[in-house]
């Protein structure tokens, strides 16, 4: 298992960083110290994300159920947690603080530390989950539950990264690119390799999986699978389409229409179709074919 630690201070280190190389490099140390099991988690983590785009898992973790969890996990009252958010203006920042204070007066907090065993990336992914998958009566509970005793079992500084985490905005500006160069240079792949192999699965997460485990030959077994949707190709305006034509040397033209683009995936007589943003419009149903 690999320590959520790990994880909080590579974010930290990032939002010191202003140049694209560097980060690359900090997520890119990341990933090579990941267990591969846990690389698919964190490569999503890196990038704001809980659960890749395709699955449509949704957390529905809003920001009063994570007043309600600090509350909880600190004792300071709700009322002051807004206050402080409006003066640190970020939810992570104010977690923080929120647990410094707590630690500093926690007298017997050398010895809570000594017993407490270290939070890994797993664990955090596995209170996520039990926390989107919890609906009806009592679900509230259960996930103001699970994000308290992650805040009670993180560090201050991991605390922060949990928060930002449970609203999905990490707020340190790696994306899609920075996370494929990252995954080439940890495991010497080719750029272009991961690229193609992101195209084809539209999950980093198994890419970064792949390149760890078998490197090339690996992310050449990567291909197309039923009920995962595959990113579609978006159109871009032209400023001199001859120029365009002739770049691309061989061109395929058609007329554009307007409607909804969706995807159709077919197992047997089970359909699901997502939308061009990945998202599923139906969940798997039988249907009749002529």
């Amino acid at each position: 298992m690999t320590s959520f630690r790990e994880f909080a201070e590579t974010c930290q280190a990032i939002e010191k960083i202003s140049s694209t190389i560097d980060t690359t490099n900090r997520v890119a140390d990341l990933l090579k110290k990941v267990d591969v099991e846990e690389l698919p988690i964190a490569t999503h983590f890196i990038m704001s994300e809980v659960f890749p785009a395709w699955i449509g898992e949704q957390l529905g973790i809003g920001t009063s159920l994570l007043y309600v969890s600090l509350s909880k996990a600190s004792g300071m009252s709700i009322k002051s947690i807004e206050s402080l958010i409006r003066t640190t203006g970020d939810i992570g920042d104010t977690a923080l603080l929120i647990l410094k204070e707590k630690r500093k007066n926690q007298v017997t907090f050398s010895s809570y530390l000594e017993e407490q065993p270290e939070l890994s990336i797993t664990e955090v992914y596995k209170r996520f989950k039990t926390a989107s998958e919890a609906s009806g009566k009592g679900s509230q509970e259960i996930k103001v539950k699970n994000l308290q005793f992650l805040f009670n079992s993180s560090t201050p500084r991991e605390a922060k990264y949990i928060s930002r985490l449970a609203l999905e905005e990490l707020r340190i500006g790696v994306g899609e690119g920075v996370v494929r160069d990252a995954i080439a240079k940890a495991f010497s792949v080719p750029s272009d390799m991961v690229e193609h192999s992101f195209m084809v699965t539209n999950d980093l997460g198994i890419v970064a999986a792949a390149a760890k485990r078998g490197g090339i030959e690996a992310l050449g077994h990567l291909g197309i699978e039923i009920n995962r949707p595959i990113k579609v190709m978006l159109s871009q305006i032209s400023s001199d389409i001859d120029a365009d034509i002739r770049d691309m040397k061989e061109v395929a033209i058609e007329w554009k229409f307007d409607g909804a683009r969706v995807q159709i995936h077919k197992d047997g007589n089970s359909v699901t179709l997502f939308h061009e943003n990945l998202k599923m419009l139906r969940t798997p149903s039988r249907i009749l074919w002529k």
